[in-house]
């Protein structure tokens, strides 16, 4: 009878934590907080991954993470921005990556018109950044109004953590954004 009894509060033990909240989601990523300091995120509580979904949706409704299950890494709101970080050490299978071979991939090319001119419009409105901050490299890049992104990756000096980041913001928003990119990065020393 004992058995039963124990065996019964083990179920429902196990149900009760199956269906606990997420805070943080994907293939090796760790907390963010557990490898880095930052006073701005220590500042704000995580969201779990529904909120972040909802905030997410909220800001763009177009976007590909429609459900909290396509949610990766951990997100925090603040300021009416949703901020999304995916941490993971620098391993054999997740190996460092070239910050200048991603940057020169992602900057945008001139679109060439039938006149022969060509169209500018998106190389102008793309910003790039690679530099270093406190103890690590970033590289930050996004389109200034064009889109509710605003990317950036985080090498840690000594090739120990990669660091991808995004602040989701309306696109009315978005020097709000770049502003806050600056103060986040500069919140941020390595353990």
């Amino acid at each position: 009878m004992k058995n039963i009894g124990f065996i019964t509060a083990l179920m429902m033990l196990i149900v009760n934590v199956s269906n606990g909240q997420k805070y943080i989601d994907g293939h090796n990523v760790i907390s963010m907080l557990s490898i880095a300091n930052s006073s701005i995120l220590q500042g704000y509580p995580r969201l779990t991954m529904e909120q972040a979904n909802t905030k997410l949706l909220e800001i763009d409704p177009n976007t590909i993470r429609q459900t909290a299950d396509d949610m990766i890494g951990e997100y925090w709101w603040i300021d009416s921005m949703l901020v999304n970080i995916i941490p993971r050490e620098i391993t054999v299978n997740y190996p460092k990556e070239d910050m200048k071979d991603i940057q020169l991939a992602s900057t945008p090319t001139s679109i060439p018109r039938r006149d022969g001119s060509k169209d500018m419009t998106l190389v102008n409105d793309y910003f790039t950044e690679l530099k270093s901050v406190n103890d690590f490299k970033v590289l930050v890049d996004y389109y200034k109004t064009r889109s509710t992104r605003k990317n950036f990756i985080i090498q840690d000096n000594l090739d120990r953590y990669e660091v991808q980041g995004c602040i989701y913001v309306k696109k009315t928003d978005s020097l709000k954004a770049h502003v806050f990119i600056d103060s986040l990065l500069n919140s941020i020393t390595f353990k």
